[in-house]
């Protein structure tokens, strides 16, 4: 939540609580979508925040940064499913990965990489596939 707070005042300036209220609604809303119950409701509040990209860029076109970092935390952290079938031909194994592991990145110190895995605080697997959307 820290990092959309930083961003928000970021591109709007330390005032936009009296300056900018359609950014404390923004604001609002990408913490609903971190404050979802199921896969449902976060897919759904993730759409619906992310169709708001192009009405708040035009107005400022420093929003982009916000929407850059709700798409990063929601699919570059997300690891694909284990299902995924293997691929003949291709030596990379992407189950249980997510695209920044695939890139090369280590991203085991990073507690967003163990919150979207729930292995922060127990979280057992089941309920890490009603938070995060395709998991």
């Amino acid at each position: 939540m820290q990092w959309a707070q930083r961003l928000v005042k970021d591109a709007y300036g330390n005032n936009y609580a009296e300056t900018h209220p359609k950014a404390v609604a923004l604001k609002k809303q990408i913490y609903k979508v971190f404050d979802a119950k199921t896969k449902k409701t976060v897919n759904k509040r993730y759409r619906k925040v992310m169709a708001l990209k192009e009405e708040y860029v035009v107005q400022m076109p420093q929003a982009q940064r916000i929407f850059d970092h709700l798409f990063e935390l929601t699919y570059r952290f997300t690891p694909f499913a284990k299902d995924n079938r293997p691929v003949k031909g291709r030596e990379l194994d992407i189950r249980g990965r997510c695209p920044l592991e695939l890139a090369g990145y280590d991203i085991s110190q990073m507690p967003i990489a163990h919150i979207l895995r729930g292995q922060l605080l127990g979280w057992p697997p089941e309920t890490l596939q009603q938070l995060v959307p395709n998991v």
